[in-house]
């Protein structure tokens, strides 16, 4: 085993699971499990009010009081707003996005069908089925989120996995840095990047991303710590130190 050199980092103790799988973007596993579970919810809501729609929804005469096109975004999305007097109810006053060619077709004070909901006059759709069109997209949604989360968690977790076995069953040999990456987003820096080391095998290893002016300080030539398991290493520097084992037989003191 190498004998340990003079640490280019703040640890002095191991750094949890959880920690290490953060920095490693597991973060995107959380969001995507977020993801799924709002657009599950949205989906189951969508079917029952399409259901409802099959059910109680009334067809009525709706007068287009207003148009408008926003241009916020990538692309153009554009809205009419129509006006309609539900039974035994107030007059309502909803508004429905439409495609470009529905939008250039209708004209302000033209009558449009569509279907509301007799105990909900605000909610409304213009095609039957739209509804239920909404909730079958919010559950693909939730699907493919699904698929991401947990492939995100099965890679990333698995590599954190790697590393933290490296730390503790790994051997301890010495590295030398051969350079930086810094991350570029179309074109211009991050910021963030990696540090690059070489074994004495010639194999190369690579450091988490992390802020790249604080990698540099370590500079090309130094002398890291790593552990290296199954031919994979990781620096000390993003894993933290192995715990000293304890003996189990008590120091004789002289």
């Amino acid at each position: 085993m190498s004998k340990r050199k003079p640490p280019h980092h703040p640890l002095d103790a191991p750094r949890p699971w959880i920690a290490i799988f953060f920095e490693k973007k597991g973060w995107i596993a959380i969001i995507a499990a977020v993801v799924m579970l709002v657009a599950s919810l949205i989906a189951g809501n969508n079917y029952r009010t399409a259901d409802e729609f099959e059910r109680t929804g009334v067809w009525t005469d709706a007068t287009v009081t207003s148009k408008r096109i926003d241009t916020g975004g990538d692309n153009d999305s554009y809205h009419i707003k129509l006006s309609f007097k539900p039974k035994a109810r107030a007059p309502q006053s909803v508004e429905h996005k439409v495609s470009a060619a529905e939008y250039d077709e209708i004209s302000v004070g033209s009558i449009k069908r569509l279907r509301y909901l007799p105990s909900t006059p605000r909610k409304t759709e213009l095609t039957a089925g739209d509804t239920e069109r909404s909730g079958w997209i919010a559950q693909l949604i939730a699907l493919v989120a699904g698929i991401v989360g947990l492939g995100a968690l099965w890679i990333i977790g698995s590599d954190t996995n790697r590393a933290v076995k490296a730390r503790r069953h790994g051997q301890l040999q010495i590295a030398t840095v051969t350079g930086f990456k810094e991350h570029e987003s179309s074109g211009t820096p991050t910021g963030k990047g990696y540090m690059i080391w070489k074994l004495d095998n010639g194999k190369r290893g690579e450091s988490h991303s992390q802020d790249i002016r604080s990698l540099r300080r370590i500079g090309v030539g130094s002398k890291i710590n790593v552990y290296v398991r199954n031919g994979d290493s990781v620096w000390e520097g993003d894993v933290g130190p192995r715990p000293e084992r304890k003996s189990a037989f008590p120091k004789v003191k002289n």
